[in-house]
């Protein structure tokens, strides 16, 4: 669109605004959209509290966007689901939201390209502050981005407030720790029931989701599948301390995902606290789902000077306790005792308090 047509389009939406006819809920300015010098140029100057960005044509970007202090801007599609999609030449984070700013975004997809990208990518959308806020929405896809600068291969939060929605999902994308969201500060993250986090990979720990140097909440109500880590947590990975802030409802579901290390334990004070905030009922391997493969979480291990362990699970003193060589090929319940795993592997004692 040029400037010219823009200019245009802004007066129609003022005049439309101004006689009532925007739809209801909807910013009162919608600025239709289909080229990244406009969309930049929308964030930057425009001087009201709420934008409402309406894609009508898919975009590379070439640059960083930035949603300012004091603005709530809603990016849409009209005319079919578009996507934005990082420029090869682009290295950095591609959105980042300030404090006291809010990003909501519905019926798009963004792609960080990161099988045709150069130099070392950041994440998709970042949070800045501690005030900072993100809705993904409805038909949302945040997908296949590397981060190599940072933590958090789609999101990288530093406070603030991430809701995923019903029907948004994170997909594809891998960093060091948080292959899909890296969580940093006092950041609160709300997954909805029909929202999806998958296939996304982790280096370190955190497949999907990892807190780190974290002090806020997670409350998991949605779909946490096919995600990997190479050491802990391939589903959710919370630092030492943590545990308590972190909820999973009945309506989640954890299937296939990944983790290196193999050796579980857990401290028997550790048992009623995470039975008290974990509810789901589907899991990659055993029905307790502290196993690794979805949650992990550090803690200080006897005699081991206060030095945090990345294990999902602590028993008594430093008995450690063998689970399985390799993951269940699909969700299954193992019960006390021993069990041959689908498609072979070892066969291995388990002891709960449970049991």
């Amino acid at each position: 669109m040029s400037m010219n047509r823009m200019t245009k389009y802004y007066k129609k939406r003022k005049t439309a605004a101004r006689s009532g006819n925007i739809r209801a809920g909807s910013p009162s300015l919608r600025i239709g959209v289909n080229d990244f010098a406009n969309l930049n140029n929308i964030l930057t100057n425009n001087t009201g509290p709420d934008i409402g960005i309406e894609l009508t044509g898919n975009i590379i970007l070439t640059g960083p966007l930035t949603i300012r202090t004091g603005k709530t801007v809603t990016i849409s599609s009209t005319g079919g689901r578009k996507t934005l999609t990082r420029a090869a030449n682009f290295s950095g984070d591609m959105f980042t939201i300030m404090s006291g700013a809010k990003l909501i975004i519905n019926n798009v997809i963004i792609d960080g390209n990161k099988n045709g990208v150069t130099g070392s990518p950041g994440a998709i959308i970042v949070l800045a502050g501690v005030d900072s806020a993100l809705d993904v929405g409805n038909n949302t896809i945040l997908r296949n981005n590397k981060n190599e600068t940072t933590n958090g291969g789609a999101i990288s939060a530093n406070g603030g407030q991430v809701r995923l929605l019903y029907g948004s999902e994170i997909s594809g994308n891998t960093a060091a720790y948080g292959g899909g969201v890296a969580l940093m500060g006092s950041t609160t993250l709300i997954q909805e029931n029909g929202g999806t986090i998958n296939n996304n990979a982790a280096a370190i720990d955190g497949g999907g989701i990892a807190g780190i140097l974290w002090s806020g909440t997670i409350n998991i109500r949605g779909n946490i599948s096919f995600n990997a880590a190479a050491k802990n947590g391939g589903g959710i990975y919370v630092p030492k301390g943590s545990l308590s802030r972190l909820t999973v409802e009945s309506s989640a579901i954890f299937s296939q995902n990944t983790a290196t290390n193999p050796v579980m334990m857990y401290k028997a004070s550790d048992h009623a606290l995470y039975t008290s905030r974990i509810f789901g009922i589907v899991w990659s391997a055993y029905n307790q789902g502290y196993n690794n493969l979805d949650i992990a979480y550090s803690r200080a291990a006897s005699g081991s000077g206060g030095t945090a362990r990345r294990q999902s699970v602590w028993i008594g003193g430093s008995h450690p306790v063998v689970l399985c060589d390799r993951p269940y090929s699909s969700p299954i319940n193992v019960p006390c005792g021993c069990r041959t795993m689908n498609g072979g592997g070892r066969c291995c004692n388990v002891s709960f308090p449970t049991c």
